[in-house]
């Protein structure tokens, strides 16, 4: 936070897959104020006691796998669930894949982090870290 505050930079959107998933979604779950949202491509539910910051307005994104034998679909509606539950907007599909990415997970990443980039303000994201203003696109 530190250096965004210092080179005056926005809230990242974070952008995982499989284990990075799992680690974008733990910062969202433990360091609410870090990311201005998450696209989680295969992620599983990263802690076993899941905490429940406030993250309202956050914008998520879970793409899942229906056949994907490493990350459980159980996995993944239960992270959904805590991120709802703490007030995030979360989209959630199950696509016809297995853990490999798809075409199909790239033009749903691609469309949500349009959607999202294009409208900073949007549920008080677009501030840079601690001062109140709006961020500089």
């Amino acid at each position: 936070m530190q250096a965004r505050r210092a080179y005056g930079l926005d809230q990242p959107l974070a952008l995982g897959y499989s284990n990075g998933a799992n680690i974008a979604a733990a910062v969202l779950l433990l360091h609410p104020k870090i990311l201005a949202g998450a696209i989680l491509l295969r992620a599983m539910a990263p802690l076993a006691e899941l905490p429940s910051p406030v993250l309202s307005g956050v914008p998520v994104l879970i793409l899942s796998g229906l056949n994907d034998p490493i990350a459980p679909l159980s996995s993944a509606e239960k992270l959904a669930a805590a991120l709802t539950a703490a007030g995030a907007r979360v989209e959630r599909d199950d696509l016809p894949a297995g853990h490999g990415l798809t075409q199909a997970d790239l033009t749903r990443a691609r469309a949500f982090y349009a959607r999202e980039a294009a409208d900073p303000f949007r549920a008080g994201r677009g501030m840079r870290a601690g001062d109140g203003e709006p961020a500089r696109r």
